[in-house]
């Protein structure tokens, strides 16, 4: 059967070069704080729009199972609101109950980002009126309502447009931990 497996390998090869040539590559976590970036930094890319990764707090019984803030989880500016953009992906962000996360993704009018969502009641969406975003940049605004754990994800694709079929996606996540308000 050593014909069927060369197409296999093929395919599968055609489909690693097909991904390595949109030009995907990991972002890099930076500080929370700072206003939007403005950088064309890529989200990492995965090969199949249904896989997602999950990455979790640090530490067994950790900030996800406390809904307490620690370990390598970045805290929010106090009483401020936390800023998120492409640069933030796979980050670990601190919140407390009543702050607010507005996540800023670029993108372009060829490859939008999907909408922002986030995976736990505790990170509830919420109105925002900066909002008003240039073309191809997909926002979100969030308020923590309760201590817990959410991921907050969107994803886009690699290719459009190209002669080539792409059905590679770049992936966005984050984990924000929420703990009880300070006393």
């Amino acid at each position: 059967m050593p014909s069927r497996s060369l197409p296999a390998f093929a395919l599968i090869t055609g489909m690693a070069l097909v991904t390595v040539a949109c030009g995907s590559q990991a972002a890099s976590p930076s500080a929370g704080g700072a206003a939007p970036s403005t950088g064309n930094a890529s989200p990492t890319a995965i090969a199949s729009p249904t896989a997602t990764t999950s990455p979790t707090a640090a530490g067994s019984g950790g900030p996800a199972a406390t809904g307490t803030c620690g370990g390598t989880a970045k805290p929010a500016p106090p009483g401020g609101t936390l800023t998120l953009g492409n640069r933030d992906n796979v980050g670990t962000f601190c919140l407390r109950v009543g702050q607010h996360v507005l996540v800023y993704l670029h993108g372009s009018p060829a490859h939008r980002w999907a909408p922002i969502h986030s995976d736990s009641g505790a990170l509830q969406p919420s109105p925002n009126g900066r909002l008003m975003l240039m073309r191809g940049v997909t926002g979100a605004a969030f308020a923590a309502v309760q201590p817990g754990t959410a991921h907050i994800t969107s994803a886009r694709p690699v290719c459009t447009g190209t002669p080539v079929r792409c059905d590679a996606m770049i992936a966005f996540q984050v984990t924000i931990v929420i703990a009880a308000p300070a006393n």
